[in-house]
C-alpha cells in the first residue's frame, strides 16, 4: 500500500512525498521517500511537472514496487481502498 503526500515545505504543497506501508506478520513497516531534484531520493521514482505542479504518478510507483517485490504482489493506493 502506498500514499502520495503533500510536501508542506513547498509553496505549492506539491504531492511529492511517498509513504510505503508494507504489512508483515505482527507488524507494519513504513518507509518514507522524499524528493531530491526531479526524482525521489531513495527509489529514484521520477517527479512529473504538469503546468508547474510537481507530482508523482501512480503508475510509476506501481511499476517500481512490482519490479522490487514481484509482479504478483498486490499494489494499491491507500486512498483507493
Amino acid at each position: 500500500m502506498y500514499i502520495i503526500e503533500q510536501n508542506g515545505l513547498t509553496q505549492t504543497k506539491e504531492t511529492t512525498i511517498l509513504r510505503l506501508i508494507l504489512p508483515a506478520p505482527n507488524a507494519y513497516y513504513v518507509y518514507l521517500d522524499f524528493p531530491k531534484d526531479n526524482t525521489l531520493r531513495e527509489t529514484a521514482i521520477p517527479i512529473h511537472n504538469d503546468k508547474g505542479n510537481r507530482h508523482l504518478e501512480d503508475d510509476d510507483i506501481k511499476q517500481f514496487l512490482k519490479k522490487e517485490f514481484g509482479e504478483k504482489m498486490p499494489v494499491f493506493s491507500y486512498w483507493t481502498t
